[in-house]
């Protein structure tokens, strides 16, 4: 029993451990994801022309065919970002299911010990009708009591 429980206590920690690990991964993802976003819009939008340029370059149409080249790139950026993070989801999700293989095949090994011990004892009782004195009795603490009762002569 004692086993079974360490066995649990660690699995349940490899589990709480891989899940902060996988939050802790997905939030530096995104934390980088909107870091390269807003240097890549600055860059975008350093490509348009200002001033008496940019108001040539609206005449010219030269301003809208930037500006829609630069949509064009805005969602493509978008579009890589989001399969990187499916990317690491992915990942992270068979990390997952590989612990939780492991989950699985431990609770099915104690439940198998569990109805194996169930058995003996439902043996045990079939036998003749008791159960077996407990492998550890606690030691009962004595407690020492005055005796009120008068001497036997």
């Amino acid at each position: 029993r004692k086993s079974a429980e360490k066995g649990k206590e660690l699995l349940l920690r490899k589990k709480h451990a891989l899940t902060k690990q996988h939050r802790e991964t997905r939030q530096a993802l995104t934390k980088e994801q909107e870091n390269r976003q807003q240097k890549e819009t600055i860059r975008r939008m350093e490509r348009l022309p200002k001033g008496l340029g940019g108001l040539w370059a609206r005449v010219t149409g030269k301003y809208s065919s930037i500006h829609k080249n630069n949509e064009q790139e805005a969602k493509l950026c978008l579009q890589s970002d989001c399969f990187e993070k499916q990317a690491l989801i992915n990942h992270q999700l068979s990390e997952r299911q590989n612990l939780q293989t492991h989950i699985c095949a431990f609770k099915e090994n104690y439940d198998l010990q569990m109805q194996d011990l169930r058995r003996d004892i439902a043996r045990y009782i079939n036998m003749d009708g008791t159960l077996p004195p407990p492998r550890h009795q606690p030691e009962q603490e004595q407690h020492w009591q005055w005796d009120h009762s008068e001497p036997e002569m």
